[in-house]
Formats: C-alpha cells, structure tokens, sequence
C-alpha cells in the first residue's frame, strides 16, 4: 500500500476538532481513506490535547503533532511582521513549525508528501527529502509575485488548486505548463444541512434570541476580519428601512476565538444599540446548521478574492438563497444557480443592500434561489469531494 504524507498548515489541529474549512476538507479525506484502504496516511499536524486523543482511533492514519513554544512562536511571529512592514514579501509565519518538521522528514521515505496550501513549506522539505512533492493551494500563494515562485512550481509533480481562480493565479508565472496545475472543486457534507425538525429549532432559536416569527432573518457565518466584509454588511443592513428584519452575525474574530479584536471593537462601534444586530460569538461546527434552519438568507459579503468558500455550499444544502460577493472562486461555485453575486467597489454597501431588500420582497426569487442551490449541492458533496481527490493522488503515485 502506497504511504502519503500530508502537511498541514499549522494554524487548527487535525483531526479537525477546532473546525477550519482547509481541516474539515481534509478529515473527510482521512476518514473517507480509513473506510477505502487506499493509502496510509502520515499527517503532521499543530499539537492540540483533543487532536491527539482523537487520533489515536485511526488506523490508516498516523499523526505526528508538533508542539511550538506559545513565546517563540510569539517572537517569530512579531519578527516576521516587523520585517514584513519594511519590505520583506511574503514571510514565513510557520518557520518553527516547518523546521521541526523537516527534522522529521529527514529520515521519512514516502510515495508522495502532499502540502496543504502554505508555498513556504515546498523549499525546505525539498532540501532534506527527495519525495514527490504536491502543492495543494486553497488560497492565492503561488503566482508570479511571491518569492522564490519559480522555484517552488519546479519542486513540485503538480499543484492543486480549489477554483479555475486560483489556477490562474498560479498560471501568470511565466512557462508553466498547463497540465501541471489542476483544480477540485471543494465539497461538504450536505446531509449536516438537511435538518430533521425544522421547524421546532428555527423556533427555538428565534425565541432564544429574541427573534419574532415574522422576522426575516439575513445571516453571516464566519471569522469577524475586515476581508470578510462584515462592517459592509452592518452597513448595508442599516440601509433596510423596515422593523421587522433581523442580522444575525455567527462568528469569532478566529475561528473558535471570541476575542474583541480591533475589527470587533469597529464593528460593535457601526452596531451601536441597534437591537436587530445579533454577534452571537463563535458557534460549534456541528450547530452551524441550526442557524441556517432559524434563518432566511444568506449573506457573504466578502472584500477579497475569496478562493471558494465553503458558506455558499453550505447555504446551498440548508435550502437558504444566497447573496455573495463576485469576487474570486464564487462565480465558478454558483454558475448554476440564482444566487445574486454582488461587484466590490464604492457602490457595494448600496448593492448589497438593494440585493437583500429584494430577496425579502420577492418570494419567487427566493424560491428559484432555494431549489438552483438545492440541486447544486448534489454535486457539492464530501463524497465526490473524497472521490476526486483519491483519483488525483492515485494517479500520482502510480
């Protein structure tokens, strides 16, 4: 049996127990392969108590946690940001977590070592380990401004990317060639947003928040970050002249933190004592999808090339329309529905808002909006999400 090891970024634990779109992705895949057989998996991972116990379930796949001194990890961190604001492109946040890894790999053969999205981890494993490398990218790090861009394609058998956007990213570096950059096409599991009980929990949680049944209620999930877009979204919100509506904000300002950043602090400043503005703080993974079931809308008001974002596929199982922004991967994930993509740009908190009032307004549009995402999702599935990465890597070690 062919053995694979797969690096990860070094920010969230694998298995995926502090959630993270890039872990949830990839604990599909691990436990999709315990079921197959099909490989054995080296995962080297961020040390977390919860991971590590939950690992030792696997057979398929072992772990290899690395543990970073929170004060060094601080230190290089502040260092690397210093250097960053006086001209250093692109620097290396993980350099302690990559080198003890490389420590490891020194003496590791494998039939393939795939690299979960991070470019500055290709170099240095290159150096102590003759492995095929693969690159597999969730955001836009390899194009032709990054540091070393042409060396880090070189070193790698293939890049995998998660949207034609990011590929092309990848492709303005001059001389690639174009079979060495693919893209697959992100998946969830869409039987956790086919609630059982509907309507008992979205009644639930409207009275726990205070919500009427009458309310409509436009939804965000995700990390509270300026590229999120979330202070465009209060704003475009406050645009809707009406009472009975309802913003409900799920999230933290990283992933499973609740700490008031600078940005949440902004944010609570737009909100003031609007009673329609609900920041819930940082919810469970697997009750994501209750708040879906309490809601009306969906709204991704993202301020970046969002690569391709799990929140649209999700809204597409939970039955909720979707407004997104047109910005990066999102074209390619909606083409086949009637979510409404919004232009970034001075008139966007003026769209958005118009896009959410005639959502509210017009319930055939919401209807075609539901049954064009419902049917979408059938293709967005973890199963031929699993499917499609097992078949590249298979075709790699061969």
């Amino acid at each position: 049996m062919k053995k694979i090891a797969i690096i990860t970024g070094g920010i969230l634990p694998i298995p995926a127990v502090k959630g993270g779109a890039i872990e949830t992705l990839l604990q599909y895949y691990i436990d999709y392969n315990e079921k197959q057989k099909q490989f054995y998996l080296d995962i080297y991972s961020i040390f977390d108590d919860e991971a590590f116990k939950k690992g030792k379930s696997y057979k398929f796949s072992k772990f290899y946690y690395i543990r970073i001194s929170k004060f060094l990890n601080k230190f290089v961190f502040n260092f690397f940001r210093i250097i960053g604001k006086l001209g250093y492109s692109d620097p290396n946040f993980r350099y302690l977590y990559i080198k003890k890894i490389c420590n490891i790999l020194k003496n590791k053969d494998y039939d393939l070592i795939l690299i979960e999205s991070d470019n500055h981890f290709v170099l240095p494993i290159k150096k102590v380990n003759d492995s095929k490398l693969v690159l597999y990218l969730h955001n836009d790090k390899l194009n032709s401004s990054i540091r070393d861009h042409r060396k880090i394609i070189d070193s790698c058998i293939s890049i995998q990317t998660v949207s034609s956007f990011i590929k092309d990213q990848v492709l303005t570096i001059n001389n690639v060639p174009d079979n060495k950059v693919e893209f697959l096409l992100n998946g969830i599991d869409v039987s956790n947003f086919q609630i059982k009980d509907k309507a008992r929990i979205r009644k639930q949680l409207r009275q726990k928040y205070n919500i009427s049944d009458n309310d409509f209620v436009y939804l965000f999930t995700g990390r509270l970050d300026f590229e999120k877009g979330v202070l465009e979204l209060i704003k475009a919100f406050k645009k809707i002249n009406r009472k009975s509506i309802k913003l409900v904000i799920l999230g933290g300002s990283f992933y499973s933190s609740s700490k008031k950043t600078r940005y949440v602090k902004m944010l609570e400043r737009e909100i003031g004592s609007n009673p329609n503005i609900i920041i819930t703080g940082y919810i469970q993974s697997h009750d994501i999808a209750k708040y879906h079931a309490m809601s009306d809308c969906m709204v991704v008001p993202s301020q970046w090339e969002e690569p391709a974002g799990l929140v649209s596929l999700e809204s597409f199982a939970s039955g909720l329309p979707l407004i997104s922004s047109f910005c990066g991967g999102t074209p390619q994930y909606t083409e086949k529905t009637k979510s409404i993509l919004i232009k970034r740009g001075v008139n966007f908190v003026q769209d958005l808002s118009l896009a959410m009032k005639q959502v509210m307004d017009d319930a055939k549009l919401r209807e075609q909006m539901i049954s064009s995402g419902l049917e979408q999702s059938k293709y967005f599935s973890k199963e031929r999400y699993c499917d499609d990465l097992n078949n590249y890597l298979y075709r790699l070690v061969k």
